[in-house]
């Protein structure tokens, strides 16, 4: 879910896609300042250590399927709705949004209290007998809009899910 950087590819054809390496993520101050450093891991699309999931985001009021390389997980049911969490990729000339509430949401909701988080996370998942139930933490009750958006949550999520042949049924739960 995080965008390290871009070779921002000027060419018709696919841009090259270098193969799996360390690397170490830094965060700086406006000043520069390193205020943390953490390895990381980037992944090529062709690693056999990663998997495709499809996550749907929308585009104008219709929900679109779109790829994304994760890594290889048994749990990637909580892989892919925790990256639907994120949003489209930062590089969205199509402009696909989501629904689900963006941290600028939860953070400017009027009824927000005093124990939100900053964004919607996943409490967890559990899938039984084909029924998948999804349990998101408080924050996800941001979402600010009429039935639509809320059908829009739903079916964001739904469809993440229903890719998985494990899964026949979706529960949505809230804390």
């Amino acid at each position: 879910g995080l965008l390290i950087d871009s070779l921002d590819w000027q060419m018709e054809s696919q841009p090259p896609q270098p193969p799996s390496q360390p690397a170490e993520l830094e965060l700086r101050s406006a000043t520069g300042t390193v205020l943390s450093r953490q390895p990381v891991r980037i992944l090529s699309h062709d690693d056999p250590n990663v998997t495709q999931v499809t996550l749907y985001f929308i585009l104008g009021e219709q929900l679109q399927p779109m790829p994304r390389v994760i890594p290889r997980t048994e749990a990637v049911g909580t892989a892919a709705l925790e990256e639907l969490l994120w949003g489209p990729p930062p590089l969205n000339l199509a402009g696909f949004e989501t629904a689900i509430p963006t941290p600028e949401d939860v953070l400017n909701f009027h009824a927000r209290e005093s124990d939100w988080g900053p964004r919607v996370t996943l409490r967890g998942l559990t899938i039984i007998d084909g029924v998948a139930t999804a349990d998101f933490s408080q924050e996800l009750r941001s979402y600010a809009g009429g039935s639509l958006r809320v059908m829009l949550i739903r079916q964001q999520i739904e469809q993440t899910l229903r890719q998985f042949s494990t899964v026949q049924e979706v529960r949505i739960a809230i804390e």
